[in-house]
């Protein structure tokens, strides 16, 4: 099962940035209006909406475009089942350091739950989530793309077999 704690956080912050956004366009608005008109609560709120607008918005913004940055690395593991820094690098054309950076920012923080990474190139399931990999592998397997690299898998004595590092589907 893939684990949405990622996606939930992204989620979260996309909507405290549009929820601090807005807030520090209305409170800019709400500043004159409630004090010209003399309605002191408008015009309180207003500063409170501008001040919480001014500081919160940059910040939370460069948060959620931070961590908006790892959702190809992040989909391409959880999702489409490749564990492969190489293969993840050139899928997404960046640089294979920056996909190993992605890889341990993500486990470190504990976006991508039950997966370990050597530090060299291979990303391997751990406990329970063993089930989800072997699923993710047979479906890979079965649309003709090797989990570990996503190389496209050639047959060979009745087995699935991929060309490029050498895992093995299906068959005896």
């Amino acid at each position: 099962m893939v684990d949405n704690h990622y996606k939930k956080a992204l989620s979260v912050r996309r909507n405290w940035a549009i929820i601090l956004s807005v807030a520090l366009a209305a409170g800019v608005v709400m500043i004159p209006v409630g004090f010209s008109l003399g309605v002191l609560p408008v015009g309180i709120i207003g500063i409170v909406f501008a001040v919480a607008g001014f500081y919160g918005c940059p910040l939370v913004w460069v948060s959620y475009s931070g961590l908006a940055a790892y959702s190809g690395v992040f989909g391409l593991i959880a999702e489409d089942g490749m564990r492969s820094a190489t293969a993840i690098a050139g899928a997404l054309g960046i640089s294979i350091e920056q996909s190993k950076k992605a890889i341990v920012y993500l486990i470190r923080k504990r976006f991508l739950r039950g997966y370990a990474f050597d530090g060299t190139d291979t990303i391997t399931a751990t406990g329970i989530d063993k089930l989800e990999a072997e699923r993710l592998a047979r479906r890979a397997a079965a649309l003709g793309k090797c989990p570990n690299c996503g190389a496209t898998l050639v047959e060979s004595d009745g087995r699935m077999v991929c060309p490029y590092c050498g895992s093995k589907f299906g068959g005896q």
